[in-house]
C-alpha cells in the first residue's frame, strides 16, 4: 500500500505543504486571557531565574508554564534575545509557525548566535513559504548556516515541498553529514521522507520507534507513528500513539482534534464526547470538531 494517502498528506509531517498545524482562534483567546491574568498577578522574578525556569518547563513538557514565564521575562525585557528565541519554539510546539516567525526574527536582530535564523527558516517553511525560502538560499541570503545540519534538513523539506526530489534528497544526504548525532528534526525529516517520497513506511516507523526511545517526549514523532497507524487501518495503535502525543504536547490542537476523530472512528462515544465537548469549550466554532460532533449525533 502506498503511504502517500489522503490521511498522511493531511498530517503534521506532511514536510509542511501547508502550516503544520493550525491553533484555533477561540484556544489562543482563552490562553491569552489566562496569561495576561497570571503576568498581572505575578511578582517580580530575576530574568535570568525566569529563563532558566521556561527552559527547564520546556524540557518537562510543560509548555504553558514556559510560555508564561518566557512571557514574564519578555514584559520587563522585550529585546531579550534569548527569550524570543524561546518564545518562538514555544509557538512552534503550539503549531502557530507564522507567529514564531515573529519571535525568531527579533531574536536574531540581538543575537550573535545563528540559532534564530535555523528555527527562522523552519518557521518559514512550516508556514507555506518555501518558495521564498529557496529563492533566499539560492541567492546566498543563508551562507552563515550553510553547514548546519537542521538547516540544510530543511533545505530538503522546502525543496521536497516544490517537487525537487533528487535536489531534497542531496541535502538530506547532507544534513547527515553535517551531524555529529542526529537532532531530533532531521530524525523526523528523515521518516517523513521515508514515508511520504520513499512509500516505505516500515522504514519510516523504524526511525520513529528509534526517535521515541531517545527522546520519549517528542509529541510530533508519537504523532507520526499514529497517523502511519491511521493508514494501515490499526486504529488502537493510532489511538495509543495519538494519546502520547497528547500527553507530551497538550497545548497542540490538532493533537487533540485527531484524538477524538479515532474515538469517533473507533465508536468509543461516551470518550468522544468528554473529548469533543472540551474542544468546543475552548474553540467552538471549529469546523471539525463541529463535524466530529455531528457524527456522534
Amino acid at each position: 500500500m502506498s503511504i502517500v494517502s489522503n490521511s498522511i498528506r493531511q498530517t503534521d509531517l506532511r514536510c509542511a505543504r501547508q502550516s503544520f498545524h493550525r491553533i484555533s482562534s477561540g484556544l489562543r483567546f482563552v490562553s491569552s486571557i489566562c496569561l495576561l491574568a497570571v503576568l498581572a498577578c505575578s511578582p517580580k522574578v530575576d530574568p535570568v531565574e525566569l529563563l532558566a525556569r521556561a527552559q527547564t518547563a520546556i524540557a518537562n513538557g510543560d509548555i504553558t508554564a514556559a510560555e508564561i514565564d518566557t512571557k514574564a521575562l519578555l514584559a520587563d525585557t522585550p529585546e531579550n534575545s534569548a527569550g524570543r528565541l524561546l518564545l518562538g519554539r514555544i509557538y512552534m510546539l503550539k503549531g502557530d509557525p507564522e507567529a514564531a516567525q515573529r519571535e525568531f526574527a527579533r531574536s536574531s536582530r540581538t543575537s550573535k548566535s545563528t540559532a534564530a535564523d535555523v528555527w527562522l527558516v523552519r518557521a518559514m517553511v512550516d508556514s507555506g513559504d518555501a518558495e521564498k525560502f529557496l529563492e533566499g538560499w539560492r541567492g546566498g541570503t543563508y551562507v552563515a548556516i550553510e553547514a548546519d545540519s537542521d538547516f540544510q534538513a530543511t533545505v530538503a523539506r522546502a525543496l521536497f515541498i516544490t517537487g525537487e526530489e533528487a535536489a531534497g534528497k542531496e541535502a538530506l544526504g547532507r544534513a547527515s553529514t553535517f551531524a555529529r548525532n542526529p537532532s531530533d528534526y532531521l530524525s523526523i525529516t528523515e521518516a517523513t521522507v521515508a514515508a511520504t517520497v520513499d512509500a516505505e513506511p516500515e522504514r519510516a516507523q523504524s526511525l520513529l520507534e528509534a526517535l521515541t526511545e531517545r527522546s520519549p517526549r517528542n509529541a510530533e514523532a508519537w504523532n507520526l507513528l499514529g497517523e502511519l497507524a491511521v493508514v494501515e487501518k490499526e486504529f488502537s495503535n493510532a489511538e495509543s500513539y495519538i494519546r502520547k502525543a497528547v500527553e507530551n504536547n497538550p497545548v497542540r490542537f490538532s493533537y487533540q482534534v485527531r484524538l477524538a476523530e479515532l474515538l469517533v472512528r473507533q465508536d468509543k462515544k461516551v470518550e468522544a464526547e468528554t473529548k469533543l465537548a472540551q474542544l468546543r469549550r475552548v474553540a467552538p466554532r471549529s469546523r471539525v470538531v463541529n463535524l466530529l460532533s455531528g457524527q456522534l449525533s
